[in-house]
């Protein structure tokens, strides 16, 4: 519900949360956590109602920790240039792993059979089979293999909840990313990869083009719950959050600062400092998903 929006007093509100702050003056702030466009108490007919979610639009692309080693299992399936399943589909093995019928064994049995490949099959070689094919049935025209030939990391790692690290072979010349030979993969990357891959790959791989997209397991939008949910506590005359606002207030003000980051053009190393401070994104994200960690002593928030 949090979409563009013009004020009664003719104040013109971009769309998501934007801004850090909770209320002013005993209100909800257009464009804050508790942005009146996701219905409050003095807002709703209906007590029963629980108001509206709200939206974040993340800076840039972050892990789901809940589905990063889906992620990972994606990324060991698939060509990190173009996006196509590493194996060739005639391969006997691959042929097999295609027939079975549950989409998660499938999946696996597709990663068995990619596991360890150091290059993307096909590229501009000619598919001999195929062309000659080709010219046994008349046709003219030589077809070519979809691959792009080009390596694959040696390693896929995750050493914790929230990276992914990959290793190329030093041999290796054509390096994606930032060329170096071991290299953390950022979220956006991971996300361009995944979105390179094909409809026709992602029912192979288990998933669905239309409802269930690979690259949707990367958060590029956070979903803020309506403040009903989340109540405020009065107290004197003042207001206590609730610690699940705190938490989303610290979310804007990290996303604030590397979008901040981005828009003024800040060299790669740069923005990943801002990453990597105390405010990090995903440290802020990363309680979200695990509610246990939310509410750990250091979570919490004393008044």
């Amino acid at each position: 519900m949090t979409q563009e929006y013009t004020t009664t007093k003719g104040e013109s509100v971009p769309a998501g949360v934007t801004k850090a702050v909770t209320f002013v003056d005993g209100e909800g702030v257009y464009g804050g956590v508790n942005d009146p466009r996701m219905g409050g108490d003095n807002d709703r007919d209906d007590e029963d109602d629980p108001g509206f979610f709200g939206h974040i639009n993340l800076a840039e692309p972050m892990y789901n920790i809940g589905y990063i080693n889906e992620v990972r299992t994606l990324l060991g399936c698939v060509c990190f240039h173009c996006g196509t399943i590493l194996e060739d589909t005639r391969n006997a093995k691959m042929r097999d792993a295609l027939k079975l019928k549950h989409p998660k064994s499938r999946r696996r049995a597709i990663h068995a059979c990619t596991k360890g490949k150091r290059r993307c099959f096909g590229g501009d070689q000619l598919d001999e089979d195929e062309q000659r094919e080709s010219e046994q049935q008349g046709g003219g025209e030589t077809r070519r293999t979809i691959g792009c030939g080009r390596p694959q990391p040696l390693k896929i790692m995750k050493p914790s909840a929230d990276k992914i690290f990959i290793e190329f072979d030093a041999s290796d010349q054509d390096i994606p990313g930032t060329g170096e030979r071991r290299q953390q993969l950022l979220a956006k990357d991971a996300h361009h990869i995944l979105k390179m891959i094909t409809d026709d790959d992602i029912i192979r791989l288990g998933f669905h083009p239309k409802y269930a997209r690979p690259e949707w397991f990367i958060w590029t939008v956070l979903p803020v719950p309506p403040p009903p949910t989340r109540p405020a506590v009065e107290f004197g005359s003042g207001i206590s959050d609730d610690d699940l606002t705190h938490k989303y207030v610290n979310i804007v003000k990290a996303n604030n600062a590397l979008g901040r980051s981005k828009q003024n053009g800040d060299a790669p190393n740069i923005q990943q400092e801002v990453r990597m401070t105390s405010n990090n994104l995903i440290y802020f994200l990363f309680p979200l998903f695990f509610v246990h960690s939310l509410f750990s002593p250091r979570n919490l928030v004393h008044t």
